[in-house]
């Protein structure tokens, strides 16, 4: 059935994802129907989307929630996509990493349900392992019905808790006791529940992994949309292999590997090694890049080769780093071959960064007191708590003294 409004295509930005922002306009736009309604978290980010074709920006207000957090963040942009379902338009919600190959409106206009989202199998892993995935919101249309307002004011309530709005979606849903049935979408398997919520008859449509994927645009060219998961570290890597990818091939999918070149490679898996042999293509071509030399010298890390991984540090020192992740990264990496003035070196470099965010200066902090750093850490490990307040900091210690024993910082 085809829908009888068009959706707003909304999307939420802040100024250090402005250059994904730009790199997705390259490969959406043309499959977009509209303009693209971007949330715009800083003034920064606000005056480069004016300059912008096909973006209506808007500055999104401050709340009093807490300063510098995530639920207020989350909070902020969930009360932008509010407005247009109160207003009686339909939206369509993009992450800016989700690249649209090819046009997505088959999968949403022919579905009636209240919300048709796409899946991935991480958390909450309780109800991944119940359900056989869980919904993932970098990719869903939400029709404006009285049980989608009512199930978005529920959500939003719930992000003044939850730092994750994927967690407290699936939770809320999960709260409606729903039962997943199998449904054909497209010639591949989807799933649909339908719950009641304050008295109307809500539908959710799970759209399959094939059509909307989280895996590399390599890995997924024929997903209708290709929403990689970018590792934290190498945040800054991936999108320069992407830019790199559109501009040599038009396409963000335009590099395309060869399945048994995916298959496990000295230890490591498809998607590493995916970016392993995109990342060797890049630096061929171009070597003058800090990000992508760390990034490949933590995979050749993986691999066990030492000497590789110190020849890929050392380039990366001297084409230099300058976002605070990749910094990171590096600084783990150096650490991790016994490297530890050089390490020491980088992480006071990452301290440095004037608004260095909780997740990134927490590690720092310890790795720079494990190097013997002391008083370098104890000093960054203060500024943070300031910066992200009582609250969020006895939510974030715990969960770093987990990873830190599982050996995954």
């Amino acid at each position: 059935m085809q829908t009888q409004s068009t959706p707003k295509i909304v999307a939420s930005v802040n100024a250090p994802y402005m250059r994904l922002l730009r790199l997705w306009l390259a490969q959406s736009a043309p499959h977009m129907r509209g303009d693209l309604q971007v949330g715009c978290m800083d003034d920064a980010s606000f005056e480069q989307c004016l300059a912008l074709d096909r973006v209506v920006p808007s500055a999104l207000p401050q709340l009093a929630i807490s300063r510098d957090s995530r639920h207020s963040l989350l909070v902020r942009h969930m009360a932008f996509f509010r407005g247009f379902l109160d207003a009686g338009h339909d939206i369509l919600h993009t992450d800016i990493d989700a690249f649209w190959q090819r046009s997505p409106w088959p999968l949403l206009d022919d579905h009636p349900d209240d919300i048709v989202c796409s899946v991935e199998y991480g958390i909450p892993r309780d109800l991944a392992a119940r359900w056989g995935f869980v919904l993932c919101v970098g990719f869903y249309r939400a029709r404006s019905t009285p049980a989608t307002r009512a199930f978005f004011a529920r959500w939003q309530e719930r992000l003044k808790y939850h730092s994750r709005e994927q967690v407290a979606l699936n939770q809320l849903l999960a709260s409606l006791d729903p039962v997943w049935e199998p449904v054909d979408v497209g010639g591949l398997q989807g799933h649909r529940c339908r719950v009641q919520i304050e008295g109307h008859g809500f539908s959710v449509l799970a759209v399959p992994y094939q059509a909307i994927s989280r895996d590399l645009p390599c890995m997924s060219p024929e997903a209708a949309v290709a929403h990689p998961y970018f590792e934290r570290p190498f945040f800054t890597s991936h999108v320069e292999l992407l830019e790199y990818t559109v501009r040599e091939t038009g396409s963000v999918n335009g590099y395309i590997i060869p399945q048994e070149e995916m298959s496990r490679v000295e230890g490591l898996g498809p998607r590493d090694a995916a970016s392993l042999r995109a990342l060797r293509w890049r630096l061929a071509a171009s070597p003058a890049s800090g990000p992508n030399w760390t990034h490949l010298g933590c995979l050749q890390l993986r691999m066990g080769d030492r000497s590789g991984a110190a020849a890929s540090f050392e380039q990366a020192l001297v084409h230099g780093v300058g976002d605070a992740n990749t910094q990171l990264a590096l600084a783990l990496g150096l650490k991790q071959l016994g490297d530890s003035a050089k390490a020491r070196e980088v992480l006071r470099q990452v301290a440095a960064h004037d608004r260095l965010e909780a997740l990134i200066s927490r590690p720092a902090a310890m790795a720079l007191i494990s190097l013997g750093a002391v008083w370098d850490g104890l000093g960054l490990g203060v500024r943070s708590i300031r910066r992200a307040g009582v609250r969020e900091t006895a939510r974030l210690v715990p969960l770093m003294i987990r990873n830190k024993l599982r050996g995954s910082l």
